[in-house]
């Protein structure tokens, strides 16, 4: 998938985007992602402020 992205010219990850967030940014997305604790997100598999953290994590590339 990444592959597609960059012969597409997308950004693959959040520094590509200009972002450098710090683990305490990080971990504020992920809280207001899921409404400080109060919903989940995703469909097909739910994701908390954690499993949400985990990915931003990934994606700072």
């Amino acid at each position: 998938m990444e592959e597609f992205y960059r012969s597409v010219g997308m950004p693959t990850n959040l520094r590509e985007l200009g972002i450098d967030p710090t683990d305490e940014q990080i971990r504020e997305m992920a809280e207001k992602c899921c409404f400080f604790g109060k919903r989940t997100v995703g469909v097909i598999k739910r994701l908390d402020a954690a499993d949400v953290e985990k990915i931003y994590q990934m994606a700072r590339g």
